[in-house]
């Protein structure tokens, strides 16, 4: 259940991993100009070389890197760019009082992510990764993704709300990016 179609499997696959791949579509994504679908190895060694990337130059922090990292993730998935895919940058988001909220990124309908600084416990983030996705219609992302650049939890709230279907360490992300195979 990694997610979703656009990132590399259909909505209802199994989990893939470097030693079960995910299905990937005939087509090249929207906004991928490279214009042929990378290998599984080819995949496994630039989320390779992503990790090495982000542990030599990432420190952690949420408002100067979390742009920066999360470029390179798409970048390290065949992507040009983020932008390049299609997802926005802090979009901003009406709430229920008026105010605004500023989700990290979004790519409708595939996924809202939310970046906090190195370290921190992401189960106390929760309720403010499933408000944003609330408040992200029409056209809702399937799926919520929150970061602290050492792990990613992923959200699947069609299927169950209240916990993670899977959590992926950033150093085991090239043996296990299906859940986050951005494709």
């Amino acid at each position: 259940m990694g997610l979703g179609y656009p990132l590399g499997q259909s909505p209802k696959a199994p989990l893939a991993d470097a030693h079960n791949p995910p299905a990937q579509p005939e087509t090249p994504g929207r906004g991928n100009t490279r214009g042929s679908m990378a290998t599984t190895a080819e995949k496994a060694a630039k989320l390779a070389a992503f990790a090495d990337w982000a542990d030599t130059h990432i420190k952690g922090d949420e408002k100067g890197e979390a742009q920066l990292f999360l470029d390179r993730l798409f970048q390290s998935f065949g992507w040009d760019g983020l932008k390049e895919a299609g997802a926005t940058l802090e979009q901003r988001v009406k709430n229920a009082a008026g105010g605004t909220f500023f989700p990290d990124l979004v790519w409708k309908p595939v996924v809202v992510i939310e970046m906090k600084k190195r370290g921190t416990d992401l189960a106390k983030h929760y309720s403010q990764a499933f408000t944003y996705w609330t408040r992200l219609v029409p056209n809702r992302p399937r799926y919520a993704v929150l970061c602290n650049f050492d792990e990613f939890w992923v959200y699947d709230f069609e299927t169950q709300l209240d916990t993670p279907v899977d959590k992926v360490d950033l150093a085991t992300l090239p043996k296990r990016f299906g859940p986050l195979g951005l494709r």
